[in-house]
Order: C-alpha cells, then sequence, then structure tokens
C-alpha cells in the first residue's frame, strides 16, 4: 500500500509545482505590463494590473508596488492608507524583501495625507470619541487621516454634548509639501468647540412628577371628601323632609324635643353644606395645581430633556411618560336645599 500511495503523491507535488510556476509566470507577466503602465504615467491602469498580479501570485512585492504608486495620484489618501496596511499587514505575516524601503515610503505618506489635529474646550475633563472609540482627553492632539469625520462626540461632565464634523479633507489645510524626511504629519488643524454647561436643577425640576402626582392626589382626595359632605348633606335633607312632623303637640315638652333634634339637624347640613363647598373648592385648586405642575417647562427643560437624550445626565429620570386621573362622579347635589318647619 505503502508502494501505490508514495508515486501518487509524488504526481500530486509535480503537479502543484507546475501549477505554481505557471502562477507565476502569469503574475510576471501582468507585472511588466503594469511596469509599462507606469513608465506611461498610466498610474490607475498600473495598480489595477498588479492586483490581478497578486491574487494570481502572492508576492509581497507587489503590494509595495500598488501602495507606492498611489502617491503619484491627487486625492486618494483613503485608498493610500488602505494600500499601505494591506501592505503592513502581509509583511508581518510574511516575507518582505523591501520593508525597510516600504517602511521610508509609509513614513512619507502620513507626513503627506495625515494632519495634526489639535482640538481644545474650555469645559474641563472633555473627551472625545468617533465611531465608539474614544480618541481621548482634550485638549488634544492627534495625528489624522486627511478625511471627513462625520459624528466627533465631544462630551464633558455638567455640559451638554455636542456632536461635529470635522473635515481634514479640506484642501485649505494642505499648507505645507513634505520633503520626504519629516517624522510627522507638515500640516495642521486647530478646533476650538464651544460647550453649553448644563444648569443644575432645582428641587421643584428634580422632584417635579413627584409634586404633581402628590399633589394631584390630595386635590382628589379633597374632592372626594368634599363629595361626601355634599351628598350626606342632601340624604339628610331629603329625611328631614320624609320625616313626619305632627300639626299639634300634646305636651310642650314634646315640642321642644322636636324642635331640637330639628335645629340638630339643620346645624349638621349647613356644617355638611359648608365644608362640602370648602372641600371641593379646595379640591379643583389642587388638582388644578397638579396638572400645572406636571405640564410646566422650566426655562432649562428644554436642555435637560436633551441631556437626558443624549445620556448627558445618565441616571437622572424624568419619572414615567403618562399618568391616568380617575375622579369618582359627585355624588348628591351640591345646590341641596333645605325646607324650614317651624
Amino acid at each position: 500500500m505503502f508502494f501505490i500511495s508514495l508515486p501518487l503523491c509524488l504526481i500530486s507535488s509535480a503537479g502543484l509545482a507546475r501549477d505554481k510556476s505557471k502562477a507565476r509566470q502569469d503574475a510576471f507577466i501582468l507585472m511588466t505590463q503594469g511596469r509599462e503602465k507606469f513608465s506611461q504615467e498610466r498610474y490607475l491602469e498600473a495598480i489595477q494590473l498588479w492586483r490581478r498580479a497578486f491574487e494570481t501570485y502572492e508576492d509581497n512585492k507587489l503590494l509595495f508596488f500598488i501602495a507606492s504608486t498611489y502617491s503619484r495620484l491627487q486625492g486618494v489618501c483613503e485608498d493610500e492608507e488602505k494600500a499601505w496596511q494591506t501592505y503592513l499587514s502581509a509583511c508581518r505575516e510574511g516575507i518582505c524583501p523591501n520593508k525597510s524601503r516600504g517602511l521610508q515610503r509609509h513614513q512619507q505618506f502620513k507626513s503627506r495625507c495625515y494632519i495634526t489635529l489639535n482640538l481644545s474646550t474650555s469645559a474641563s475633563k472633555a473627551v472625545a470619541t468617533y465611531q465608539g472609540q474614544l480618541w481621548g482627553e482634550l485638549p488634544l492632539k492627534k495625528d489624522l487621516l486627511m478625511k471627513r469625520y462625520n459624528e466627533v462626540k465631544i462630551s464633558a461632565p455638567h455640559y451638554l454634548s455636542k456632536v461635529i464634523e470635522v473635515d481634514l479633507n479640506d484642501p485649505s489645510l494642505r499648507s505645507a509639501s513634505p520633503s520626504g524626511r519629516e517624522q510627522s504629519p507638515v500640516n495642521q488643524a486647530t478646533m476650538n468647540v464651544t460647550l453649553i454647561q448644563i444648569p443644575k436643577e432645582t428641587f421643584f425640576e428634580t422632584h417635579q412628577l413627584k409634586l404633581a402626582l402628590s399633589t394631584a392626589i390630595i386635590g382628589v382626595s379633597l374632592l372626594s371628601f368634599g363629595s361626601l359632605q355634599l351628598s350626606s348633606a342632601s340624604s339628610l335633607s331629603d329625611e328631614v323632609d320624609k320625616r313626619p312632623y305632627p300639626s299639634t303637640f300634646e305636651s310642650a315638652e314634646e315640642k321642644r324635643t322636636a324642635k331640637a333634634q330639628y335645629e340638630s339637624d339643620q346645624e349638621r347640613f349647613e356644617s355638611e353644606q359648608l365644608w362640602g363647598g370648602i372641600f371641593i373648592t379646595t379640591g379643583v385648586v389642587a388638582l388644578s395645581a397638579g396638572v400645572w405642575m406636571l405640564l410646566y417647562q422650566g426655562p432649562n427643560a428644554l436642555i435637560h430633556q436633551k441631556a437626558r437624550k443624549q445620556g448627558d445626565l445618565v441616571g437622572e429620570s424624568s419619572g414615567a411618560s403618562s399618568l391616568k386621573w380617575s375622579i369618582e362622579p359627585l355624588q348628591g347635589g351640591v345646590y341641596s336645599s333645605w325646607s324650614l318647619k317651624f
């Protein structure tokens, strides 16, 4: 069995060697065509041919040609950045015959296509983040690729965070030209971001919902008490109206007893009518005050709402988003009458 498999392995290895040799030859042809396009200053076509050559046969030298050629084009710093990252990654994983030259060219690329951003703000402990990645604490000095950075977030404790756009691809920022010997970007940009301080909430603003709910509940309770008082007065009035009174009394004592009971009922009726009206009036005022507290927006309400929406006041909450109140209908009549019997 061993003697049978050995020739098969040799045949397979020979086939792979032939395929690899043919791929190398095809890649060499494409590389040569790319050099011709390069000599004709048709750089994009040269890059395309070298990419095809690398796909045919992986040679890190081709990646060096591609990345270096981008320097001959204008406005392609992002593509050049990707090309250099591909080359450097391949060098870390494999052999790079032009590594020293590649590192030198890459440094020249950074001096030309990178810019030093000086970002500052008056707020203390401010930080800058971009796409969830922390850039650092301000004042910040950072080397960045010349391109447009959308939604750069500047935030600081007790300040309203701000999302800005940092356009480093502006041609006006390219005031200096690298000589090729620089170790850092030759161009710089300065930005100062103004943040709005979040006003400290007053006691009322901090507990606005609780105060509104408490006041509204008190108002509903007072309305209920007032309703009960008026209902009791109405029931007492009906009871007195239905109570039989004789036209004549057998004795003066019987008359005094009936009159005393009537006067006592009258005082109770007037008291319940009075307190019922007071409770109703006070309840309406308290309930109105609770609704006003709930709907009131102070001068800093919009800032606080925006701060919470952006997460600048994490852990603070204005409370429930909706409220439901229920008021029992008033029992009895407010205008209960009293019929005089004596």
